[in-house]
């Protein structure tokens, strides 16, 4: 099983239907992992703005991943790739609870070429559209 990381770009997109994130979550051979920053980074905004389906969708989605919850241990972490590394605090956050989950890839949205792909936590692979 391939253990994958998704960022919340990918994310947003597979909740609002677009793109090729929906068929990445169909791949069949794939333990999908999040966190608790993970939710905080997608489900304020859709509720806040009554985005009922994605909220759902999302919801779903977080409640079938394999997580992590050790805030503390993510942090740590975090803060030491962030300051070796040039990763921001959020991403460095999301590499840390891939890498503590023990991912083989964490995809993204972002192109290629920024900071988050200098990480040495986790290899970072590009979602294109």
């Amino acid at each position: 099983m391939l253990r994958t990381y998704l960022d919340t770009g990918v994310l947003i997109e597979a909740a609002s239907g677009q793109g090729p994130a929906l068929s990445l979550l169909r791949e069949t051979g794939r333990v999908f992992l999040s966190c608790p920053f993970l939710d905080l980074e997608l489900l304020p905004q859709v509720i806040l703005n009554r985005k009922a389906r994605q909220q759902e969708f999302l919801e779903a989605y977080l409640a079938a991943t394999e997580r992590i919850e050790d805030i503390d241990s993510i942090f740590r972490e975090a803060f030491r790739e962030a300051s070796r590394s040039a990763v921001s605090g959020m991403d460095a956050l999301h590499v840390a609870a891939a890498h503590l989950l023990n991912a083989d890839e964490f995809i993204t949205t972002e192109k290629p070429g920024k900071a988050i792909y200098k990480n040495t936590l986790v290899p970072v692979l590009y979602l294109s559209k």
